[in-house]
């Protein structure tokens, strides 16, 4: 089984057959969960993602950037599928492929950055989610600000 997702877990059976006679069964229980990061920026400023993965098996695998939305799925931001280093905008995806690492970068963040975001497998049209990560940008503002007796 190869490009697991959380939604694969659950039990599975190996059997071998003889004909149309059961020889051998085997179960097998299957976990898989997915790796999460949780990010905070500031507005205006910058944030930098890793996405470590598996170079031998997928180096040579394109990798993009997508935001969940409303819609079922994930938009796609930036890919390096012509690439290594795309950048579109504000965001840049870079693939070490010898160190199994995807590097994005997300520039001037706005508040409506703020989000769930995939650093995913992009092959044939299709997003295998490696890392979820989920980002929020803040105002700067984390406390408030008080005004001392006397001053004006």
């Amino acid at each position: 089984m190869e490009k697991l997702q959380a939604q694969d877990s659950g039990v599975y059976w190996c059997a071998t057959y003889r004909g149309s006679h059961l020889m051998e069964k085997m179960e097998v229980r299957l976990s898989v969960s997915k790796r999460t990061q949780q990010c905070t920026a500031k507005e205006s400023g910058k944030v930098s993602v890793q996405c470590p993965y598996s170079a031998p098996d997928y180096g040579a695998v394109s990798k993009a950037w997508c935001k969940e939305g409303d819609s079922p799925g994930c938009r796609v931001l930036v890919s390096t599928s012509y690439s290594r280093t795309p950048q579109k905008g504000r965001v840049t995806i870079q693939d070490d492929p010898q160190q199994g690492i995807v590097t994005i970068t997300m520039e001037e963040l706005q508040a409506q950055d703020s989000g769930v975001y995939w650093c995913a497998l992009h092959e044939d049209a299709h997003l295998f989610r490696m890392v979820e990560v989920t980002l929020n940008i803040s105002d700067g503002e984390y406390w408030p600000v008080e005004k001392k007796r006397g001053a004006l």
